[in-house]
């Protein structure tokens, strides 16, 4: 039981990760194709709604 919720918090760490690793993504490719200035106040937004 133990090396199965071990192996979940891992597997769900990776999958968070690899979440955050895509909203990155796609935020700097909106900025780029947008070209906005105050990328600032984007992510004060998006933490805002994170937390």
């Amino acid at each position: 039981m133990t090396i199965t919720n071990k192996n979940k918090t891992a597997v769900s760490k990776l999958y968070l990760i690899a979440a955050l690793l895509f909203l990155v993504a796609t935020i700097i490719r909106l900025v780029n194709k947008a070209r906005i200035i105050p990328i600032h106040n984007e992510w004060k937004k998006v933490m805002h709604k994170a937390y």
